[in-house]
């Protein structure tokens, strides 16, 4: 069995139930994410939601939301 690789979707339906961070402001900048399928799970920016989306799988999802939490690619301290 191969391997699942991100895939970007140019179009993803808006019929999904996309969801955003709670503590998200109205000012669309923020990331959504929905369940596209059984064991994905979808990405999109707000602002730009006819932009494509970020389709991996649960357990990929999981792993990025973790390195998220754990600051991974939070920008260097300025001196």
């Amino acid at each position: 069995m191969g391997s699942v690789v991100p895939a970007i979707l140019g179009e993803i339906s808006d019929t999904l139930e996309w969801r955003k961070s709670r503590l998200s402001r109205d000012g669309n900048e923020c990331v959504e994410m929905c369940r596209p399928a059984v064991g994905l799970v979808a990405f999109r920016d707000s602002k730009a939601p006819g932009a494509g989306a970020l389709v991996i799988t649960g357990g990929q999802g999981r792993a990025l939301m973790a390195l998220i939490r754990d600051g991974a690619f939070d920008p260097p301290a300025r001196r």
